[in-house]
């Protein structure tokens, strides 16, 4: 039991790292894709502190996406509704939510991708219908619902594997219980059999041959 828990804990913890640093890195890539104007010529781009205060909720949130998967969620999607519309210059900030939507599908946690996958589609849509400029576009838009119906798909799918995965440890452990069960009636089965004959042995010399009756007897015990 100790074992277990220990092991437990050491893929707690090496899970809940592997978050910090995804969050970390997704964190830069979201603050570089949103200050570095790539025009010609290359210059760096103001954000707003709100901004940044956006991001880092957004980015920031992913290092507990296996822990609360669900309010992550709901963390990275209020932070998309609010940046959008709201901040200047825009940039790869919807990875977050791209990242969330996998881990919610990838954790079991289906419904819950469907209905923000679905609010994130409807956002969008609304802020398109509402804008003049049309900052997505209908090419843009039906990108955006690809890359969240991509997002919750393959998350559903790596859930899948791991279950198949789960399935056929199981199955394998079971298969070795079995192996060893069958091996120890084999074992049990033969020291039987010889405690039989050798106490028949004993029995039978217990009166005229009192040595054999003793090596009879020290067989038994030893079997």
């Amino acid at each position: 039991a100790m074992g277990i828990e220990s092991g437990t804990r050491t893929r707690w913890l090496r899970g809940s790292a592997g978050d910090a640093v995804l969050a970390v890195a997704v964190g830069v890539f979201v603050v570089l894709t949103t200050v570095i104007d790539w025009t010609v010529p290359v210059g760096i781009r103001s954000v707003p502190v709100a901004g940044w205060a956006l991001i880092v909720a957004a980015a920031g949130a992913l290092a507990f996406r296996r822990r609360y998967p669900v309010p992550v969620a709901a963390i990275v999607l209020v932070a998309h509704f609010v940046y959008y519309p709201l901040i200047n210059p825009a940039g790869a900030l919807l990875i977050t939510l791209i990242i969330a939507l996998y881990t919610l599908a990838a954790e079991g946690q289906q419904a819950a991708a469907v209905v923000i996958g679905l609010l994130a589609v409807i956002g969008s849509a609304y802020g398109e219908l509402g804008s003049a400029s049309s900052p997505l576009g209908d090419a843009g838009l039906f990108l955006l619902l690809s890359w969240l119906v991509a997002a919750v798909a393959l998350g559903a799918v790596a859930r899948s594997r791991r279950e198949y995965l789960r399935e056929a440890q199981q199955r394998a452990r079971d298969a070795e219980r079995l192996r060893i069960a069958r091996d120890l009636h084999d074992a049990l089965g033969h020291h039987l059999a010889l405690i039989n004959v050798q106490a028949g042995a004993a029995l039978h010399g217990l009166d005229r041959d009192p040595g054999q009756a003793a090596d009879a007897l020290a067989s038994i015990k030893e079997a």
